[in-house]
């Protein structure tokens, strides 16, 4: 397993640095690579998909062809952002495979103040892509809120990968909506890339710690 993860860091560091200098060619054979590695993390721990484990393999996969349909120079933001979005499906699906649905509330409140005051200042540029990104962040309130609680229900270890992925993928697309829309800066990506695939591994590495495959 430390071998995978030292691939998976080492492969997105070198996405990381082509996609900062724009290496095209790099990036479109790293980043895909990066994610397949995160995605192998799924079957040191057997080959039995179902259940929790099935559902993050699924928002896994999504969150590749997401990933593949954002590379230049194919860039398809509305397509990347779809598949995204059903990755984020199918996480939930699996938050709430493993610990039913979080119905408290209180946890998600500071989130959703946050995407108020996130959502005036892009919504000026959003044009026609308004109902997307609105959707897109209703969903990721609602992983965040259910990776959150598998934690705050019984502050299991699979609850501490959960919680910390879920919030690093909120952390990340929030940065990109406000980069992309809003404003810019010169390491936005790397912030953006950084924090994508430590979510990601976070939440594939949360299935070392089901029972039930």
């Amino acid at each position: 397993m430390n071998i995978i993860i030292a691939s998976i860091a080492i492969s997105g560091l070198v996405h990381i640095w082509a996609d900062h200098y724009h290496k095209n060619i790099i990036s479109i054979i790293f980043k895909p690579l990066t994610m397949v590695l995160v995605i192998s993390i799924l079957f040191q721990v057997g080959n039995s998909f179902q259940g929790y484990k099935l559902y993050v393999l699924l928002g896994l996969v999504f969150s590749l062809l997401g990933d593949l349909l954002l590379l230049k120079p194919w860039y398809k933001f509305e397509y990347g952002l779809g598949a995204f979005l059903i990755g984020h499906v199918f996480y939930i699906t699996a938050f709430g495979q493993h610990n039913g649905l979080d119905a408290d509330i209180l946890p998600l409140l500071p989130f959703i103040g946050f995407v108020i005051w996130l959502y005036r200042n892009i919504e000026p540029n959003l044009g026609r892509v308004k109902i997307p990104v609105i959707t897109y962040m209703v969903v990721i309130l609602v992983m965040v809120w259910q990776g959150i609680g598998i934690w705050l229900e019984n502050s299991t270890r699979i609850g501490i990968y959960t919680a910390l992925g879920s919030f690093t993928f909120c952390v990340s697309d929030f940065i990109l909506a406000y980069g992309h829309f809003k404003e810019s800066f010169k390491y936005l990506n790397s912030f953006v890339l950084i924090t994508y695939y430590v979510a990601q591994t976070l939440i594939a590495y949360s299935v070392n710690f089901v029972n039930v495959y």
